[in-house]
């Protein structure tokens, strides 16, 4: 998010004061950080499990019950551009099995916290493999007021309803969705 101010060191003193370069430097160096943070903000930040100039994304699967034990995973793919406010993520996500007896819904962890919302309008486009749904096609929502992508099962003239972890699977999919202010992680 682009700062809406910037805040400036102020001291008083006389011109002729020697403290006079030691303020200017101060002052040059907040006017520094608020320009990198105000690029950073407008240019975006990428985040790439194949990338090693920043720090990786590496989507994460559990169960909502947090039932599943030890996930064996295929492969986790993840890629996250965040510009202010602004979440894309993309990801690929594969596992072979989950000890224990998982009996929660599918949710895939998030790197950015949602903005808060009384509904769920930031819906994603999602394809499964290997995951039992009964209806035509599966969606994901990224949950306001959390991390969590939620996985749904939906088809025409019937009610959603969310997919169930299953202790094998795939997810592919992007979800596009409005972060919180100020988050870093």
């Amino acid at each position: 998010m682009i700062p809406s101010q910037i805040v400036l060191p102020y001291h008083e003193f006389d011109i002729q004061d020697r403290k006079l370069a030691a303020y200017i430097k101060e002052l040059i160096v907040q006017l520094e950080r608020a320009y990198e943070t105000t690029a950073r903000n407008v240019n975006g930040d990428i985040r790439s499990d194949q990338s090693t100039q920043t720090p990786a994304f590496t989507p994460t699967i559990r169960s909502s019950n947090n039932d599943q034990g030890t996930i064996t995973y295929t492969h986790q793919t993840g890629w996250v551009f965040r510009q202010g406010l602004l979440v894309d993520v993309w990801f690929d996500v594969q596992w072979s099995a989950a000890s224990g007896t998982p009996t929660g819904n599918l949710i895939l962890d998030l790197p950015y916290e949602v903005a808060n919302s009384s509904n769920k309008p930031f819906v994603g486009t999602c394809q499964a493999s290997n995951i039992t749904f009964t209806n035509d096609y599966a969606v994901c929502n990224a949950t306001p007021d959390t991390r969590e992508l939620t996985f749904w099962d939906c088809a025409s003239a019937t009610a959603t309803a969310q997919i169930a972890f299953d202790s094998s699977g795939q997810v592919i999919g992007h979800v596009r969705y409005i972060g919180k202010a100020e988050e870093t992680t």
